[in-house]
């Protein structure tokens, strides 16, 4: 029997991930960045609670799960 070509997620399913994953504690205000590097989906999106702040949810392109999240760096706006 012959095995199935491996199937892997897609962009949109990728950004549904990391959106669902980081609304359980923020607001999602843009996508910021998407890209995929070495069967990994790299997802930042810009993000609110407390401020302004990007995080960036990196995740299996096979099996769709998380490998890790963190802070990207905090963006602040200038008012004149």
């Amino acid at each position: 029997m012959m095995e199935s070509a491996c199937s892997y997620i897609n962009e949109e399913e990728a950004l549904d991930i990391a959106r669902r994953f980081l609304e359980q504690h923020y607001s999602i205000s843009a996508i910021e960045n998407i890209a995929l590097e070495d069967n990994v989906w790299k997802v930042t999106l810009l993000v609110s609670c407390y401020g302004t702040q990007i995080r960036e949810v990196e995740i299996n392109a096979k099996t769709g799960n998380i490998i890790e999240w963190h802070e990207t760096h905090v963006k602040t706006r200038l008012t004149v």
